[in-house]
């Protein structure tokens, strides 16, 4: 494996659908033996579906035998769930291990939403990775870093990544079954051929993603509760909110000024969709989705870069960013609340001890009186007053605190908690303190209910008539005038008032469309460049010099990185179906061909032509060269070669 290391928290590790038996892949067989796939190109996935078949071809003691230990160190999945709770870490473990089919773990783990890919359509790898890679190893392999998605240039060594030679093709070769980096059919060594022919040109940007990209797949997964919620909150801190709402127009240009419009294009995250900022950075912050939809990581990855150099910065910064769930309730609340509910999680938090589980014992000893009860509890009178209210205790009111605040004031303030008044105006109003209305709540329970309940209740009474309003002023307003012109309100009743929200704006049918569908590509464009790159490919094949390779359709079409396309509408591209069927080289041409170029070799070296030297050369059959005596004579002649006297071509 390689030891490289890119920072001192992991070492990069081979990707494991490539690296496992590199020889014996060679034979036919091979894949169905060892990984149970019927073809080479499906152990080609973003993850393999076949570790069980493959552990029990391994002889024992060998290390991937342990597959956790490989899942983690030799597969990309800790990157996809690097944002992902503990506990879909685990479900996505034990899902690779049982599953055989590498599909079926794709569709579950929310691959398909990688608008660049999940996984390259050939493998990538970088030329100096395989230069050192011989000097360290003695042979090469194709690393995991480099075939993540958005990742174009390698970590380490800044360098544009490549798919296959400009000669033989992209990854596999064909007729090299899944080969190791830079060995391909060319005898004066590999010439790369690009991954991709246009990248965006803010070159840092790639850097950095690569860097960060290489981090997560060699990373155990983040610290943060609830990643969502946390990028969430440093949105409203960091001035992209309004109140306890994002704005999502500042964030779209935010993240558009930070990568550039031709990078997130490239990526397929463009951050602005018809004049209004695009849907996925609205769904990322929505902290309800946590536990049921997953989002690429490198939708995270981008929102984490807007506020931080690196992951291993913001997983720093969790501790005193981290805020937890920003549900209904704590849109609902004040910031007073949000002190007694920071206090009421750390006393949840706390190790349960016997004061916990006999406080109504502990309380009715000390007949209610919070800070006797505390002081035999070694805790704070706080600390004991949270967890009586967690536990529905009820503890009344001191004659002291009764006294002071006297029977019609204390009544006054009861019906304004009932209302709904929020408790920092019940302060101000009445003079008093956040521990008195808190003392209140514990004499009776059911106020704090009351005016959470009623509160929230009139937060979205103010929510529904803004939208009530708005379809009174303009009766055509659908969901996207809501959108645009009531943002947080939209936002408000999509998340807790969703039924109601679609009452109003009910999924309207779409008129049958009268007109074609406008044409998306101009293929005529596409098949004239599409025929020059192949002509490209042929000029480049025949003046190589190389062993001649058979020039087929589908070969070609491969080799310009356009073979799915072309199958998938083969009458939109007329200029290249007549190319292809005029270069194309029958079994009988292409073994003609292989001959006259082992003749010119041979003549270059002085060597005698014979039917043993050429059918080595040229990697033919000697009853093949046996049937095309007179050509091998004709073509001696022409290029002016020495047949052996006592050979086969000798006797006339």
């Amino acid at each position: 494996m390689c030891q490289n290391s890119h920072s001192s928290l992991y070492r990069p590790r081979a990707n494991l659908f490539i690296l496992y038996f590199a020889d014996a892949l060679n034979a036919r067989d091979c894949p169905t033996n060892i990984t149970g796939q019927k073809h080479k190109t499906t152990v080609l996935a973003a993850l393999p579906g076949y570790l069980q078949n493959l552990s029990l071809a391994l002889p024992a003691g060998h290390p991937w035998i342990n597959l956790g230990d490989t899942i983690q160190n030799h597969t990309s999945l800790p990157y996809f769930t690097y944002f992902d709770t503990p506990e879909q870490r685990d479900s996505a473990v034990k899902l690779l291990l049982q599953n055989a089919h590498c599909r079926e773990v794709s569709l579950a783990l929310g691959l398909t939403q990688y608008r660049c890919g999940a996984v390259s359509k050939h493998p990538r790898f970088c030329l100096a990775c395989i230069q050192e890679d011989e000097r360290t190893h003695g042979f090469t392999y194709f690393h995991r870093e480099h075939q993540l998605p958005g990742v174009a240039v390698c970590w380490k060594h800044d360098e544009i990544l490549s798919h296959g030679c400009s000669i033989c093709g992209t990854y596999p070769i064909r007729g090299r079954g899944l080969s190791m980096p830079g060995q391909c059919n060319c005898y004066s060594g590999l010439s790369p051929l690009p991954a991709f022919e246009k990248l965006p040109t803010n070159h840092d940007v790639l850097k950095w993603l690569a860097d960060e990209s290489a981090y997560l797949v060699s990373a155990v997964g983040t610290t943060a509760a609830s990643p969502r919620a946390t990028l969430r909150q440093l949105v409203l801190t960091n001035g992209f909110g309004k109140g306890s709402l994002p704005v999502y127009s500042k964030i779209a240009t935010a993240i558009e000024q930070k990568y550039g419009a031709d990078t997130l294009q490239w990526l397929g995250t463009p951050a602005w969709s018809s004049g209004r900022p695009n849907a996925w950075i609205r769904r990322l912050l929505h902290d309800n989705l946590t536990n049921t939809k997953r989002s690429p990581s490198i939708l995270f990855l981008l929102f984490v870069g807007l506020f931080f150099d690196s992951i291993m910065d913001f997983e720093t910064a969790i501790p005193i960013n981290q805020s937890g769930s920003l549900s209904l309730t704590k849109d609902a609340m004040t910031a007073q609340d949000s002190v007694l509910i920071d206090c009421h999680v750390n006393a949840e938090n706390t190790a349960a001890s016997e004061w916990i589980i006999d406080l109504q014992k502990l309380l009715a000893k000390h007949s209610f009186r919070l800070s006797a009860a505390a002081a035999d509890a070694g805790i704070s009178t706080f600390a004991l007053a949270v967890q009586a209210r967690n536990q529905n205790i009820r503890v009344p009111l001191s004659k002291q605190t009764f006294a002071k605040l006297g029977e019609n004031k204390l009544e006054k303030i009861r019906n304004d908690l009932r209302k709904g008044i929020p408790k920092k105006t019940v302060q101000i109003n009445y003079g008093i303190s956040e521990w008195s209305i808190f003392l209140i709540e514990l004499d009776m329970l059911e106020i704090a209910k009351i005016n959470r309940s009623v509160r929230a209740s009139s937060i979205r009474d103010k929510h529904r008539q803004k939208i009530i309003d708005l379809i009174k002023s303009n009766p055509n307003a659908s969901r996207v005038t809501a959108f645009v012109e009531l943002p947080g309100a939209y936002d408000y009743v999509l998340q807790h008032d969703r039924d109601w929200f679609h009452q109003q704006f009910p999924l309207r049918r779409k008129p049958p469309q009268k007109a074609k569908r406008p044409i998306r590509v101009d293929r005529t464009k596409l098949d004239k460049a599409l025929t020059i790159k192949i002509q490209h490919l042929i000029t480049m094949i025949e003046s190589s010099g190389s062993k001649p390779v058979r020039i087929t359709k589908c070969g070609m079409l491969k080799r310009a990185g356009f073979y799915s396309k072309y199958v998938a509408n083969p009458d939109a591209y007329p200029e290249t179906t007549s190319l292809l069927e005029k270069i194309s080289e029958s079994q009988y041409n292409f073994i003609n061909r292989k001959i006259t170029w082992a003749i010119q070799e041979m003549m270059k070296y002085g060597q005698t032509i014979s039917i043993n030297t050429l059918r080595r050369k040229a990697s033919v059959q000697a009853s093949k060269i046996r049937e095309r005596r007179e050509f091998v004579i004709k073509a001696v002649q022409e290029c002016g070669a020495i047949i052996n006297m006592q050979s086969f071509f000798a006797n006339v």
